[in-house]
């Protein structure tokens, strides 16, 4: 098997697969990396034009996993082909992965796999493309990059558009976390430095809201204007019809005209992508991933635009910049004006506007504001500030008689919480619309506390300071974070929890000081992870509770039996206490947590029974991105027995075990990273780059 050359991140076709196709909030043991990996180690190339899938190889090994990767069923058609090139000769293997006639096509529509997160009182459904999906999204903005930079051009009101291709660079360790943990890296170590994957284009003009709320052109608006009116399209990625993209580019009359003709144009192949991806449907669009984002700026571009004209052929006309001004946020729409009399005309012409996409406005969202133009979470924000500077205060002082310094911090939980808690009942404000703010602002304090301590001449009581001083914050972190759970909060949570515990694992702390916070650490995680169970949505929450949990060492480990309570296991670790299946998450965390220790053969020996039920259950199976992603996982785990592994391959058809093995031989990782090649801080830290609202 001969393995083709790999080629910097910033030439790679597939680099959105490490970007744009993923959500957000996926479990920190999952990402693209391993999936990246085989399609560079194996030269993988996806033609649109003709729907072929082709890879370097000099045998037939990979064939069937490439059947796999796209949906098509072991023994489909492998078509090979030899060139020379500078004297070396290659060899091509190719099968044809969808019909040329187009994508939108059923043949070629591919199951994604959807997960629930917490979302306000309910639960949101985000979702993860088929593996091949994300080959067609990659070949797509390969072609189309330029363009899509394009039509996100046409607007003066959107400040988070596509720009230009972002450049790859280097990611070092950030420097508290190079100072708290000077242990070696898994896997994931470049040299000693890392990729950041951010997203595949660079953004103007500002990554996240919050920044806008602090820019120039925020303050010039508020000077120039009396009021400002809040809008926020309802239900957005859920209403969005993918043929309005044509309506966007080329216009609703036209594109009904030309119904036939546009489908090779690049609306047509974007709105056929769309729907692909989400297993043939035109209402609505999948939400999570990046590319998502992308197809529903280009839309809400030409609401702008058709908002600008109309306000301009009024009986008087409005002016933008002079008249209103409009800043678009992704969905959020934030107008300035100084007659009241404009804002009714202003906001009618918003509705009709996103009508004519079959779009509308979220009432219940609606906000006005007069001068002083500040927004009741922009005055939370600034008190919480102003409470976190004046109550968690790291210091250094001389000690007498030596060049040495010591370790102060004046840190009361109790105060700063029930401040906090009188924030925001002062400023009206709900806890989920604060906590994200607040929760950065703990982190970059606990980085503040650690780093004083280093300064310090680390003696003993310096270390009980500082771990004193740990625990008041994270006292305070965990009662902020039970206000309102969330994915996007839990991430910051463990993070911190993960600083803290590699700062005390990795600078000699007594097993005493270690274990004050330890305990904490285990009582409060168990305390989340009990209230999980009794919630529905909490299911992503729980996961990285439970990764994170695993990092405190076999000392602060879950039983068998809480396990299973917290899965729904029953006592016997025979079913499910309910009907169904533990989804691909649930199942691969799980595994990545009870690893091969004895103590959990049950559970392993159940885990193990229900994934061959699941794969044997599912009627979808050839083209489900779950259970593609889990049939690689189970043969690349190093907790499962072969037999499991070579019975899950029998229930996709593969029967030789020859095949079993050129599944196996195929890469070391594919989608989850198991043992010692996963490392939570990395994993962690990484996602501040893809961190978007």
């Amino acid at each position: 098997m001969r393995r083709g050359k790999r080629r910097p991140l910033s030439r790679s076709e597939f680099r959105p697969i490490l970007t744009d196709t993923l959500p957000f909030e996926v479990p920190p043991t999952f990402s693209n990396r391993g999936f990246y990996s085989f399609l560079e180690e194996f030269n993988v190339r996806y033609e649109s034009e003709c729907g072929t899938l082709s890879w370097s190889c000099d045998d037939s090994s990979l064939d069937v996993v490439m059947q796999l990767i796209s949906g098509m069923l072991p023994g489909s058609k492998v078509s090979t082909s030899t060139t020379t090139a500078w004297g070396k000769r290659r060899a091509t293997r190719s099968l044809v992965a969808r019909p040329a006639s187009g994508l939108a096509n059923k043949k070629n529509w591919r199951a994604p796999f959807s997960f629930i997160v917490s979302h306000g009182l309910g639960g949101r459904a985000l979702t993860i493309p088929h593996p091949f999906s994300q080959l067609e999204v990659s070949a797509f903005y390969s072609k189309f990059r330029n363009l899509i930079a394009y039509y996100a051009s046409a607007s003066k009101f959107s400040i988070r558009r596509p720009v230009r291709v972002a450049r790859s660079t280097f990611f070092n360790d950030s420097l508290h976390l190079q100072r708290v943990d000077s242990e070696t890296r898994g896997v994931e170590q470049y040299g000693k430095e890392y990729e950041k994957l951010g997203s595949f284009f660079v953004y103007k003009n500002y990554r996240n809201i919050h920044r806008f709320f602090e820019s120039k052109d925020y303050h010039r608006c508020e000077s120039q204007y009396d009021a400002m009116t809040l809008i926020d399209v309802s239900k957005c990625f859920d209403s969005i019809y993918t043929h309005s993209i044509a309506w966007a580019i080329l216009g609703r009359e036209r594109t009904k005209l030309n119904l036939g003709d546009i489908g090779g144009t690049f609306s047509g192949r974007f709105d056929a992508l769309m729907s692909s991806l989400n297993d043939g449907e035109t209402h609505g669009i999948v939400i999570g991933p990046e590319f998502s984002r992308v197809f529903a700026e280009i839309i809400l571009q030409s609401v702008d635009s058709l908002i600008e004209k109309e306000l301009g052929e009024l009986a008087i006309p409005l002016v933008h910049g002079v008249d209103y001004e409009v800043f678009r946020y992704v969905d959020d729409f934030y107008i300035f004006y100084n007659d009241k009399k404009n804002r009714s005309a202003i906001v009618n012409i918003v509705q009709r506007a996103l009508r004519a996409q079959r779009l509308g406005i979220n009432e219940s969202k609606l906000r006005d504001y007069e001068k002083p133009i500040i927004t009741e979470l922009t005055i939370a924000k600034d008190k919480v500030s102003a409470l976190l500077d004046s109550e968690i205060v790291p210091l250094l002082t001389h000690v007498e008689s030596s060049d040495s310094l010591s370790f102060s911090c004046r840190a009361n939980s109790t105060r700063l919480i029930t401040k906090y808690k009188a924030i925001v009942v002062e400023t009206r404000v709900a806890y989920s619309d604060l906590l994200n703010y607040t929760l950065a602002a703990m982190e970059r304090k606990l980085t503040q506390v650690v780093e004083k301590f280093l300064d310090s001449k680390q003696e003993a009581g310096d270390r009980q300071r500082v771990v004193a001083a740990v625990h008041s914050v994270l006292e305070t972190v965990f009662f902020c974070y039970s206000t309102e759970p969330r994915v996007n909060h839990v991430v910051r949570l463990c993070r911190m929890l993960c600083t803290s515990i590699r700062f005390l694992q990795t600078r000699a702390f007594s097993s005493e000081l270690r274990h004050r916070i330890f305990k904490y650490i285990f009582d409060n995680l168990f305390v989340q992870l009990n209230r999980n169970f009794r919630r529905e949505f909490r299911g992503i929450d729980s996961l990285y509770l439970l990764v994170t949990l695993q990092q405190l060492g076999g000392s602060y480990r879950l039983s068998q039996l809480q396990l299973a309570r917290f899965f729904r296991i029953n006592e016997n670790f025979e079913a499910l206490l309910r009907p169904g299946y533990l989804d691909y998450f649930s199942v691969t965390v799980l595994l990545s947590y009870v690893g091969d220790k004895k103590r959990y053969r049950q559970i392993r020996a159940f885990l193990q029974a229900h994934i061959i039920d699941k794969l044997g259950n599912e009627r979808r199976r050839w083209d489900s991105c779950e259970c593609l992603m889990l049939l690689l996982d189970v043969v690349s785990c190093p907790y499962l027995d072969d037999r499991t592994k070579v019975e899950s391959c029998r229930v996709f058809g593969l029967d030789n075990i020859c095949q079993f093995y050129a599944l196996r031989d195929a890469t070391k990782r594919w989608f989850t990273a198991w043992g010692k090649s996963f490392d939570l801080a990395w994993a962690l830290e990484s996602k501040r780059s893809v961190e978007v609202y």
